[in-house]
């Protein structure tokens, strides 16, 4: 949680002691009235790398080639990975999975051209 303490200590408002991380999160998405998710958020990604902060000199986002690929590529394998493990424990073969990542893929592009289709005929 270094990049908690980088923000506590950069924030005007917060005074007093050091705080566990679950309350600095709350006490500066008061401070900054934005929701603690989004404070959390940024912290999260500080740990990422994907914000860089220098003393002195503030915070920046990192001049890092591809991050933005390798984070989405994370991401999808953090909800693929409950998939597959469910379908192992109910005995879905690789073909089963295939099969349904595919169906459920079609029906959600389905869904995005009717929605698509539906927002452009109020026009």
């Amino acid at each position: 949680m270094n990049g908690a303490f980088v923000i506590y200590n950069r924030s005007p408002s917060v005074t007093g002691p050091k705080v566990k991380p679950s309350r600095l999160s709350a006490k500066l998405a008061v401070d900054l009235q934005v929701c603690v998710i989004a404070v959390k958020r940024l912290l999260e990604i500080e740990r990422e790398g994907v914000i860089v902060t220098h003393q002195g000199k503030g915070s920046q986002v990192a001049s890092n080639p591809g991050l933005g690929t390798r984070m989405r590529e994370q991401e999808r394998e953090q909800h693929l990975e409950p998939s597959v493990r469910i379908g192992t424990q109910i005995g879905l073969q690789p073909k089963d999975l295939q099969h349904r990542l595919r169906a459920t893929y079609e029906r959600l592009a389905e869904l995005r051209r009717n929605s698509h289709n539906r927002s452009g005929d109020r026009s």
